[in-house]
């Protein structure tokens, strides 16, 4: 039987890959046993099994190049910073780590490595050293990645967030929502074409043009309205894709290193904290956070966004009552910031019935971040699957024991998350607002019936 496009361009993916693989064991001179590769992915990213080097190879060679600059741009904000922020966290017996944690560029290269920072057989790579840690994802495979975990990661979403906000001219950045006013446009094609289009492709399964344009009319009045809300009031900043796939952590000495640093955008920020806690690993069968530590992880950012900023502006007082409070009550076992007036004065105007409107605000876009999100890595995960069966049928090995089934599994995550969220909105959202509540009850049964087909319940 002859392979349709659609598979032959899954085995083109996956025959790159493996090139890929191959060459990642020749620069770190091991053997391809010896590299833990994260899995199929738009871009490839392998470690040498003991930490010392990194390895991205991208698939498109711009995006390498924008890398590097926003990197560099980051680092130079990150030695501008760290020398206050280290006397700061001294001061409430924090740990001595710089502000960002950042790849870098090993200072000796030797001739294998130097190579691979150019284009090799149409690949783009780049090459880094990387802290002896372990991956967010990984550790949450192996159900041992803690609270502070994420809260170490949020802070850190925070800071390259907002710092990337306020070089926003520097590196180049794009609003891709607000163009001449604010619209709904980016979030669609988003869905269509990156999503929805990607899922049916890899998956096999069909869709009629007809429900195809009905969940994208659904979509708009539920999840892009909203956010382009959050982007109209201002929760913006340098688009991070805050996966866990994205840092090395080595808790004990709470230190970090986040990757993927290609985009020039500017978006509402809960997308990238909605990719930090909704990526689709569960846990005793249940989500990986609980709804209460979700809102815990969501008011340390916005806390966190309040510290930034005052070491933007030079606001050295602010900046140590902020890092007092927040050292304070985590002490004390209470990661419940926002319990104190004080967490709402942090926030901007100094005071308590604005900050409280202003987090309130912050929080009811939550649903429609973790929405976007959930639908973005159902679909990204379906060709992760396709590529990754390939591979493991030639004998490739990865990250964790089979990605085709890990994936499928986080797959069935994400669809049961959407049911919820949307079965929640439909019986919660007020009744004036009749349009979305239709939307989310057309939705909720779309997506419910889409939960029937065979491709989720195989693998």
């Amino acid at each position: 039987m002859t392979a349709t496009i659609e598979e032959q361009e899954l085995v083109k993916e996956a025959r790159r890959v493996g090139r890929i693989i191959k060459l990642m064991s020749e620069l770190a001179g091991t053997s391809t046993g010896e590299s833990v590769f994260y899995g199929p992915s738009r871009h490839l990213v392998a470690r040498t099994e003991r930490g010392s080097i990194v390895a991205k190879f991208y698939k498109e060679g711009e995006r390498r190049t924008t890398e590097l600059r926003n990197l560099a741009t980051f680092n130079e904000i990150n030695a501008a910073r760290t020398p206050l922020y280290r006397e700061i966290i001294r001061e409430v017996g924090g740990a001595d780590v710089p502000y960002l944690g950042l790849p870098q560029t090993p200072e000796i290269l030797d001739s294998r490595r130097e190579s691979a920072t150019k284009e090799q057989n149409g690949v783009a790579i780049s090459v880094w050293s990387a802290i002896p840690g372990e991956q967010l994802y990984a550790k949450m495979i192996k159900g041992i990645a803690s609270f502070e975990d994420f809260l170490l990661v949020a802070a850190q979403i925070a800071r390259i967030q907002q710092e990337g906000k306020n070089s926003k001219d520097r590196l180049g950045l794009e609003d891709v929502v607000w163009r001449a006013k604010p619209q709904t446009s980016y979030f669609l094609s988003r869905f269509q074409e990156k999503y929805l289009d990607t899922l049916m492709r890899n998956s096999g399964i069909q869709l009629q043009p007809s429900m195809q344009d009905e969940m994208k009319l659904h979509w708009e009045t539920l999840v892009a309205s909203n956010l382009v809300r959050a982007h109209r009031e201002g929760y913006t900043g340098f688009y991070y894709d805050g996966n866990p796939k994205n840092h090395i952590l080595d808790s004990a000495q709470k230190t970090i290193v986040s990757f993927d640093l290609e985009d020039r955008i500017i978006a509402p920020v809960q997308l990238s904290l909605a990719s930090l806690m909704s990526f689709g690993v569960n846990k005793d069968e249940k989500p990986y956070l609980s709804h209460d530590n979700q809102m815990k992880i969501l008011d340390r950012y916005l806390l966190e966004i309040e510290f930034v900023n005052a070491m933007i502006q030079g606001a050295e007082e602010k900046a140590k009552r902020i890092a007092t409070y927040v050292s304070g009550m985590y002490a004390g076992g209470n990661y419940d910031l926002s319990t104190q007036d004080e967490f709402f004065r942090f926030l901007p105007e100094n005071s308590v019935e604005k900050g409280r409107e202003r987090r309130e605000k912050f929080v009811a876009t939550w649903p429609y971040a973790q929405l976007e999100r959930h639908f973005a890595w159902l679909a990204h995960k379906s060709k992760f699957r396709a590529v990754g069966e390939i591979l493991l049928s030639e004998g490739y090995r990865f990250e964790i024991e089979n990605p085709v089934v890990q994936n499928a599994i986080e797959q069935r995550e994400h669809l049961s998350q959407i049911i919820i969220l949307l079965g929640q909105l439909k019986e919660t959202l007020p009744k004036n607002g009749r349009y979305a509540q239709v939307a989310a009850g057309r939705l909720y049964d779309i997506f419910k019936q889409l939960a029937d087909n065979q491709y989720f319940s195989s693998k």
